[in-house]
């Protein structure tokens, strides 16, 4: 079976960003690596390591050592990644409260 190009960097990528402890640096890192590969699984590695960065709380599996506390304020909601055609947008939506 043939390797899509760029599948061992961008696997190397993730896991020296995406670990179980994270920081701002790491995932910086991270996502200037995978901006350099080309294709749909790539954009899709992108989208979830800014997601990681805009989160910056630590909460359930995603801890960051730069942002060790959970921060409802903010961050009680969904992150949502959306792709324009030209970059990938980071939002964070409302979860309806649970009765």
């Amino acid at each position: 079976m043939q390797e899509i190009v760029g599948t061992k960097q961008l696997n190397q990528a993730m896991q020296d960003s995406l670990g179980v402890v994270r920081n701002g640096n790491s995932l910086l890192k991270g996502i200037r690596k995978v901006q350099e590969l080309k294709g749909t699984l790539p954009l899709l590695g992108l989208a979830v390591l800014q997601s990681a960065f805009a989160r910056k709380e630590s909460r359930g599996a995603h801890w960051r050592e730069d942002y060790p506390e959970c921060n409802n304020r903010d961050f009680l909601k969904t992150t949502v990644a959306r792709f324009d055609g030209k970059q990938i947008q980071i939002s964070f939506m409302s979860v309806p409260e649970r009765r």
